[in-house]
């Protein structure tokens, strides 16, 4: 008999015979392990009832000259795939990646991701990712729609659809601190608004992570003087409230010779500062030419 692998639920097997006129009894199990006998099996070939695991079978033939027993054959049964854990929606902000985790039950399948909805394969994810039960996605900006195949050789298994929906982290922190009579008045909420008069536009209030409606100091490094030096201080504020999952402030402190030139380069120690409400201090000493400093300060992603 020869191993075989199934998908469908019975599998007929032969036997080739030499000898007198032997007889034949199937078991099932390891060869020469006569403990389960195969009632009316008794033929050079046997043909299995349904299965639904994995069995092993022999064959003993038998003369009056004595008995050989077969090799082994190992039926294989192929289970088709069954989704047993579903992709789940998730929201994310403008410019950041999603992850979706799926799982399935099934012989050894295999995955393949899709954009739209379940059941249309006109657009396969391309990415390494994409043929994997755990994928992520590209940095998104629009809500877009995913699903996933699994595939073996006894078939295939499509998952329910799951949506990225991506909101603008911007309009989210404006829908929390402005009331709710002015959220559609881009006059007080929009980005170049400056509702509080303090010189600050509710875009950079958002950024640099300023109230809108009350008037604020600069955010700009605080110079002191002392003993020949100066010192430059300033507060990383941290990113928290709506608006701001996933995403991190950071502050570099930049330098110039002149206000003339674009050209301003970064101070060694002070860049890219992860915020976590800190106060930060550069010093430097007053000798010298003039020079001039600035705070870059950016959210990502």
């Amino acid at each position: 008999p020869i191993s075989q692998s199934v998908s469908s639920k019975f599998r007929k097997m032969k036997l080739s015979k030499s000898g007198t006129s032997p007889s034949f009894q199937w078991y099932i199990g390891g060869s020469g392990d006569t403990s389960n006998p195969i009632g009316g099996a008794n033929s050079t070939s046997y043909t299995t009832p349904g299965l639904s695991a994995d069995t092993a079978y022999w064959v003993q033939a038998i003369n009056n000259a004595g008995s050989a027993n077969s090799y082994t054959a190992i039926v294989t049964v192929i289970t088709p795939p069954a989704f047993t854990t579903q992709p789940a929606s998730v929201t994310l902000n403008s410019g950041s990646t999603a992850t979706f985790t799926v799982a399935a039950s099934g012989t050894a399948p295999t995955f393949q991701w899709f954009l739209g909805n379940s059941g249309d394969t006109s657009n396969p994810v391309t990415t390494i990712s994409a043929v994997s039960a755990i994928f992520t996605t590209a940095p998104l900006t629009a809500t877009t729609n995913y699903w996933v195949r699994a595939t073996n050789s006894a078939g295939t298994a499509d998952s329910t659809t799951a949506s990225a929906t991506v909101v603008d982290p911007f309009t989210t922190w404006t829908n929390s601190v402005f009331p709710p009579t002015n959220v559609n008045n881009p006059l007080i909420t929009g980005p170049t608004a400056d509702p509080d008069g303090d010189g600050i536009t509710n875009a950079n209030e958002y950024l640099l992570g300023l109230s809108p409606l009350a008037a604020n100091p600069s955010p700009a490094p605080v110079p002191t003087l002392s003993s020949g030096e100066i010192s430059l201080k300033f507060t990383a504020r941290a990113t928290t409230g709506p608006g701001y999952t996933g995403r991190v402030r950071r502050y570099t402190l930049e330098s110039n010779d002149t206000l003339a030139s674009t050209a301003w380069t970064p101070v060694t120690g002070y860049t890219d500062i992860l915020a976590s409400d800190q106060a930060v201090t550069y010093t430097t000493s007053n000798a010298g030419p003039r020079r001039f400093y600035r705070l870059s300060v950016t959210l990502t992603p």
